[in-house]
């Protein structure tokens, strides 16, 4: 049978951006929704969200920037009763020398934690449970690009992710690791024609599971007019 819903929301959004010196930039944004329904079980009925972001420039060739964000969506009704919950840390550095062997290097590191909890029925049985799932993890990504010659560009670099164990009730984040190795080349062969061949790994490991793991090799080369 069809169902017919009448959702009514209500959202408040305010940002602020501050500029103390000509070298420092902040800036936060919060955002709250309040509704008396839901289209589906995962939906935004109570929810919430803050983020900050601030960047400081040490120098014209270098650029550190910190941001973070906090959200939490809620859903009291009985047969879905969810809490959802996530963090977030992120860090990035910019190193741009604009001379030299080492035209720009930009490194991150980024750590989330992501909980949710939510009421449902087992199919087998039509008894309520609840399904509980929680991400822990760590991604960092490094990259950097070098001119050794004016016709020649070099693009090295990779990103790696590597989430927490499982806590001690069973109820966690998969042990996964994940590894993503890159290279490329870039060769002026005459005006308006290049020359650009990469490279790319990858790697993935989930440590709970010794048969869940692959890793691969990707190349690819072509011109460019």
């Amino acid at each position: 049978s069809s169902e017919t819903r009448s959702i009514d929301r209500h959202t408040v959004g305010v940002g602020v951006s501050l500029r103390p010196t000509q070298r420092m930039e902040l800036k936060s944004d919060l955002r709250i929704m309040r509704g008396d329904e839901v289209f589906f079980r995962a939906d935004q009925r109570h929810y919430s969200r803050l983020k900050v972001h601030g960047r400081y420039r040490f120098s014209d060739a270098l650029t550190a920037t910190l941001s973070g964000s906090v959200w939490n969506n809620t859903n009291a009704i009985a047969d879905i009763d969810l809490e959802q919950s996530n963090r977030e840390l992120t860090m990035d550095v910019v190193l741009t020398p604009g001379r030299g062997l080492l035209t720009s290097l930009d490194a991150s590191y980024s750590r989330r934690t992501f909980t949710s909890d939510s009421r449902f029925l087992v199919p087998q049985t039509f008894k309520p449970a609840v399904s509980a799932y929680q991400d822990r993890g760590h991604t960092g990504s490094v990259t950097a690009v070098i001119e050794p010659h004016a016709r020649i560009g070099v693009d090295i670099g990779g990103r790696l992710f590597i989430s927490t164990d499982r806590v001690e009730d069973g109820q966690g984040t998969r042990p996964t690791r994940f590894y993503n190795a890159r290279a490329r080349l870039v060769v002026e062969v005459v005006p308006s024609v290049s020359w650009d061949a990469a490279w790319n790994w990858y790697g993935y490991r989930n440590r709970a599971l010794s048969g869940e793991e692959f890793r691969t090799h990707l190349f690819s080369t072509g011109f460019t007019y």
